[in-house]
């Protein structure tokens, strides 16, 4: 198949040049392919090429130093080149990298181990054992940035997690980490871990924010030139910058949100409290529990409790339970001490019901709160995942059971107590 999608490379003045891209690849796993990028009269033509195909003159190179730009739905957009402080476009030859310029022209030698930043002061910075993500390179752990002076004798060597404008988060031992600009000034001291031990999402966000955590074990944010814009406070934080006017944070049990200029939105009061808002997000405190949208604005009612179970909320309003959709539309009104789905049938899979009570009595409803079994029994008693085949429920009142089919057709009453009976924790209203 083939895919048509653009390189842009940026200039001044945020103009760009548009350089075609067009993606060939065939269809079996990418791993078992090599890809390589052509210069063309229009820019770049990347390929995807399972045959290995002939790849002759100085234009061909096997990688860029690329970012993808995406659409919303995640398509690619096209390919955006990095370009170096002295305007070059790093780009891979063989076993080594060297830069070109807009037009293509090689003006830096393929000299490198891998994709670097010329800088104006003679040095270059290096990164090597990045990981390739179908045609996009990216950090990972174990990556690394070198700092080689103006004859390419090494200077300074870090680990590297992430680069933003210019800064880098690095680290001598792959635990502990800092911000370095791209001189290798020091910009936040080397004494920071990543809020979780994995780091699967350490780095810098759209707004060079970072979370860490500091050697008391209390998470804060950090900017990407080292400054900290949220106190290092809280026992617990999203290990991510997601939202910058919502940031997760947390102390013991309880949860709130705090904004990128150290403000509280949303009190640590919160038991329930979901990590990333959406545009319907549960959230409860000691008393109640209810939905808001992505900006914390409610958009539900409050109940003192809500069960989810299939596409059904058993809620709990003004200590009565009903049944309603996901939608929060009611079907079933919280009149109801309790409310429990009946035992199954084994002849009809799809046949449900309620067991509830009401006043103080056991009854038997279906799932449209019509009474199959009216509310005037003391007790539930021998209770069963399957109906038994006899019968299908059996209640008990004043010494006698009463033993029904599911329409709540009365099968047999006999005199008795009844085996396993729920009726003694129900409180008479």
């Amino acid at each position: 198949m083939k895919v048509a999608v653009e390189v842009c490379i940026f200039g001044h003045h945020s103009k760009f040049m548009k350089i075609s891209l067009l993606l060939t690849a065939v269809l079996i796993s990418f791993s078992a392919v090599a890809q390589f990028f052509k210069k063309s009269e229009t820019g770049f033509e990347m390929y995807v090429d399972s045959a290995l195909t002939k790849r002759a003159g100085t234009d061909v190179y096997d990688q860029c130093w690329c970012k993808t730009v995406a659409a919303a739905d995640s398509s690619v957009l096209f390919f955006e080149g990095k370009k170096t402080q002295k305007g070059s476009y790093p780009v891979k030859k063989g076993e080594k990298w060297g830069g070109i310029d807009a037009a293509g022209n090689v003006v830096q030698p393929f000299v490198f181990d891998g994709p670097f930043d010329a800088r104006k002061s003679g040095h270059y910075l290096v990164i090597t054992n990045l990981k390739d993500t179908l045609g996009e390179l990216r950090y990972k752990i174990g990556t690394t940035i070198t700092r080689l002076d103006s004859t390419l004798n090494t200077d300074t060597a870090f680990y590297v997690m992430d680069d933003y404008k210019g800064s880098y988060l690095v680290s001598a031992d792959k635990i502990k980490f800092g911000i370095v600009n791209s001189d290798f000034k020091l910009l936040l001291p080397m004494k920071y871990e990543s809020v979780t031990y994995k780091m699967l999402n350490f780095r810098f966000n759209p707004s060079g924010l970072l979370p860490l955590e500091n050697e008391l074990d209390k998470c804060g944010v950090v900017n990407y030139l080292g400054k900290t814009v949220v106190s290092f406070n809280y026992e617990w934080m999203n290990d991510y910058v997601w939202n910058d006017n919502f940031i997760f944070v947390q102390n013991g049990k309880k949860k709130g949100f705090i904004n990128s200029s150290n403000v509280i939105v949303v009190p640590l009061r919160y038991e329930t409290l979901p990590m990333i808002l959406t545009a319907k997000n549960r959230v409860a405190d000691e008393n109640y529990t209810w939905f808001v949208n992505e900006k914390f604005e409610t958009i539900s009612q409050k109940y003192q409790a809500l069960e989810l179970e299939g596409n059904l909320y058993f809620f709990k309003q003004n200590s009565k339970w009903g049944v309603m959709d996901l939608e929060m539309k009611i079907i079933v009104p919280n009149v109801y001490t309790s409310i429990e789905y009946g035992p199954r049938l084994k002849a009809d899979a799809a046949f449900k019901c309620y067991y509830a009570v009401k006043n103080g009595k056991y009854g038997l409803i279906s799932l449209q709160n019509e009474i199959i079994v009216p509310f005037e029994y003391e007790c539930l008693c021998n209770l069963s995942y399957y109906a038994p085949d006899a019968y299908y429920i059996e209640f008990r009142k004043a010494g006698y059971l009463y033993r029904f089919d599911h329409t709540g057709k009365l099968v047999e009453k006999t005199a008795g107590e009844g085996k396993a009976c729920l009726c003694e924790m129900i409180p008479e209203e």
